[in-house]
């Protein structure tokens, strides 16, 4: 039985080792002068750790955690108890909000090694690896990037030792992928102070002690007009209407908001909201497409380590070709997904810390490529992990009908698949039409037409 998610992984080893270009990452991250190996090799210690303690205590915690689910007690809405362990757990390692710099108490991990981490939570338990990307890392690098000195100096400790968990509040019941349509208001106040009035729906980790809002300016439309504020729950600041009762990723809370003279305060400039928010969607749908390829990659080992066990007329199961087939594609699918979510990873640090705009170019493309890819294979992978247990795949000790289940919302949420089918033809259509000459040449996109990642 794998106890490090880390070492015991054979692909994402490969990955680390082999795949990332870590040079350009760490002078990337910390300058021409950083020391290389030292670095990759602390990062590299970190995943080990992680692994660890991921595959020996998150892992098998996640049964109850799905059976137990939200838990709403007399109109509050808290984690349960097995999740909150399995957190409380990474934040004594250090690990709540990992990409927080030093000086306020995080690890100061890049964006690639963040990731990995985050795949190892989605592979033991994807509702635990919910609350926290989205509690812990999102909120933090939104504070990071747009807060003034004085947020950052209050938020990003706290987050850093997971002693407090936030939230992002964009999705709005009438406006899911069109941004446009928010509601939300912003109005000033002459003491500085910005009242919200609004709701907002679908928000991950929505039960913590404060919440990130994307909200507009009164009389504006479209995405101008656009802000981010952060309001604090102190009290009755704003509601949590309800938690909502879901099939997928059930231990993690689901709520819908509730803003009625909110006090908050503008993260950043009001007015550049939309510019803002375009860096957590980016990033989340890349976590997605990596939080697919975490429960995609369960699936396989449970089916891989049941094809070997369940023997049928006269050996393992695994031994029919049908079966093997089926076994082949799912390992493939996943480490297809994985080869081309890392490469992703490199370009948004290389982005983050060096400004490079050739990765932000071909960030660009390959984003949604990863959040389709990585979505729509884990549901594929785990639908064919359900059919090598036969019967026992729909029995809850199996855990792959958890697989199933919680690998439904990758193709949901952050942007459906439908929409980021239509960010690639937009983009290509436009680049071609741009650059017509190109289709007889190499093809409208540089890095597509690459068979190995740039380095």
């Amino acid at each position: 039985m794998t106890t490090n998610f880390f070492t015991e992984n054979a692909d994402l080893v490969e990955v680390f080792d082999k795949v990332v270009p870590w040079t350009r990452v760490v002078r990337a991250v910390g300058g021409v002068d950083a020391n290389v190996p030292d670095t990759v090799s602390t990062w590299r210690d970190v995943l080990e750790l992680a692994g660890r303690y991921i595959g020996a205590e998150i892992a098998p915690r996640a049964p109850k955690v799905d059976e137990i689910g939200v838990i709403r007690d007399n109109g509050h809405v808290r984690m349960n108890e097995p999740m909150t362990e399995s957190l409380r757990g990474l934040a004594e390692l250090g690990l709540a909000s990992p990409s927080v710099p030093e000086e306020f108490g995080g690890a100061a991990l890049p964006f690639s090694v963040s990731m990995m981490l985050a795949e190892m939570l989605a592979r033991a338990d994807l509702a635990t690896q919910v609350q926290h990307g989205i509690g812990w890392n999102a909120p933090a690098a939104l504070v990071l990037r747009f807060g003034s000195d004085e947020q950052k100096a209050r938020y990003l400790p706290a987050l850093a030792k997971g002693e407090i968990m936030g939230a992002v509040a964009m999705t709005e019941p009438q406006a899911g992928s069109d941004v446009g349509r928010l509601t939300m208001t912003a109005t000033p106040r002459e003491d500085g102070c910005w009242i919200l009035r609004g709701r907002k729906q679908f928000i991950s980790a929505g039960q913590g002690e404060f919440v990130i809002v994307l909200a507009r300016a009164p009389g504006s439309s479209g995405l101008d007009g656009l802000g981010l504020f952060i309001a604090d729950r102190e009290g009755d600041n704003y509601l949590i209407e309800r938690a909502e009762h879901k099939f997928t990723i059930r231990g993690s809370p689901t709520c819908a908001l509730v803003f009625e003279g909110t006090r908050s305060m503008p993260l950043g400039k009001p007015g550049d909201g939309w510019k803002q928010i375009l860096t957590f969607m980016n990033e989340s749908r890349l976590g997605v497409g990596i939080q697919g390829i975490g429960v995609a990659t369960a699936a396989y080992e449970k089916a891989s380590q049941y094809a070997a066990q369940r023997v049928q007329m006269g050996k393992p199961i695994r031994e029919h070709p049908m079966i093997a087939d089926m076994l082949l594609e799912m390992r493939t699918t996943v480490a297809g997904a994985r080869a081309l979510a890392y490469e992703a990873a490199a370009l948004q640090d290389l982005v983050l810390f060096a400004n490079d705009q050739r990765a932000a170019r071909d960030l660009r493309e390959i984003t949604p490529l990863v959040k389709w890819y990585g979505a729509e294979g884990a549901v594929r992978v785990c639908r064919l992990a359900l059919q090598v247990h036969g019967g026992y795949g729909v029995i809850d000790e199996y855990d792959v009908g958890r697989y199933m289940r919680d690998s439904l919302i990758t193709p949901i949420y952050e942007g459906t698949s439908q929409i980021q089918s239509l960010m690639v033809v937009k983009d290509l259509l436009k680049w071609t039409l741009q650059r017509p000459a190109s289709i007889v040449r190499s093809g409208p996109s540089r890095l597509l037409a690459t068979d190995r990642p740039v380095r």
